[in-house]
């Protein structure tokens, strides 16, 4: 068994993305691109996540902007947000972190996002672009990485045989339909 050293890929994508930011937009005097995260709650997992996600934007050069909105908010009001960040053409990408709350329907809020800002790749547009392989829509960062990884690695997919993906959630079967 091979244990992966993601670290090195991440600063090699790292890297390129930040030259690519600077050459696609700065160089252009054009604004940089934004990443607006939405969080619902207090999950110590999600704001772990969510920082991290800031962290990253501000190395590449990505603007990010995160609403933490309280536990008791409203369906509505999680509707209602992502409706006006949907129209708003300074955003390019809306990230809804998951869970959210109970007493909001969490696959119902992704599905308002707009596929061309759903980052995550999990509006039902993007996921059936992923499955149709349709590469023209959003694919999800953790599938995406795994995939990278892999590739940085020189580690040939063809002739392996996928073992228990079910486990992984949509995850694990987003990364099998990359293949």
């Amino acid at each position: 068994m091979q244990i992966l050293n993601g670290t090195q890929c991440a600063f090699e994508i790292k890297e390129t993305l930040k030259n690519d930011i600077e050459k696609n937009f700065f160089e252009k005097n054009r604004p940089a691109p934004k990443l607006v995260v939405i969080m619902v709650g207090n999950n110590p997992a999600s704001q772990v996540y969510v920082a991290g996600k800031a962290k990253a934007c501000a190395q590449v050069g990505i603007a990010s902007q995160i609403y933490h909105l309280e536990e008791k908010t409203t369906e509505y009001e999680l509707e209602e947000l992502i409706k006006n960040l949907n129209q708003d053409n300074s955003v390019d990408g809306i990230l809804l972190q998951l869970p959210v709350p109970d007493h909001i329907n969490g696959q119902k809020m992704i599905e308002l996002i707009s596929p061309e800002k759903d980052v995550d790749g999990l509006t039902k547009t993007n996921l059936g672009k992923l499955v149709s392989n349709d590469n023209s829509g959003l694919f999800g960062c953790t599938p995406s990485g795994v995939i990278e990884l892999l590739k940085h690695n020189k580690i040939e997919l063809k002739s392996k045989e996928p073992k228990h993906p079910e486990c992984c959630g949509i995850w694990g079967v987003a990364v099998l339909l990359h293949l």
